[in-house]
């Protein structure tokens, strides 16, 4: 737990203070316009603790607690707040990973869809429905399987 002991505070700088940040500077800009949408970029991490990503996954859940209370508080200004939880997505970060991953379209679609839809989540990962709901015990949200989606993408 200490070899990246260094980083850590940074990366609870980025992905908690900084949405934290974010909102708080935004939020009466929607306001002003009678509301609007946030899209926060979580991960599945937020529920799932591991021995090499312990500081990103807690990060990524004091986001995701962040996002339910803001999409609670935001309400009332007609700002509708939305969790995205992804699995490895397909970028620079990723790419020298030999894992499967999710096209970055995907993930968009994906939160574009759950805020026309006016869900509170979505979810982007590779794994099976069955893998989603019964072992990982995830929350009730907007799932979207990314394999179909990407194929129907590069298809049409």
């Amino acid at each position: 737990m200490t070899r990246h002991a260094r980083r850590d505070p940074r990366r609870l700088e980025v992905n908690y203070l900084g949405l934290i940040a974010t909102t708080q500077a935004f939020a009466p800009v929607l306001a002003a316009d009678g509301g609007g949408a946030f899209i926060n970029v979580l991960s599945v991490g937020s529920w799932i603790g591991s021995p090499i990503l312990s500081t990103y996954s807690a990060s990524k859940s004091a986001a995701w607690n962040f996002t339910n209370s803001a999409r609670v508080e935001l309400k009332r200004q007609g700002t509708h707040v939305v969790g995205v939880h992804v699995g490895f997505v397909d970028t620079d970060l990723t790419a020298a990973l030999d894992v499967d991953k999710i096209a970055p379209a995907a993930v968009a679609a994906a939160a574009l869809d759950a805020v026309e839809a006016g869900e509170p989540e979505a979810v982007v990962v590779w794994l099976s429905p069955w893998t989603r709901c019964e072992r990982l015990r995830l929350p009730s949200a907007h799932y979207r399987d990314a394999r179909t989606r990407a194929s129907a993408m590069a298809s049409g």
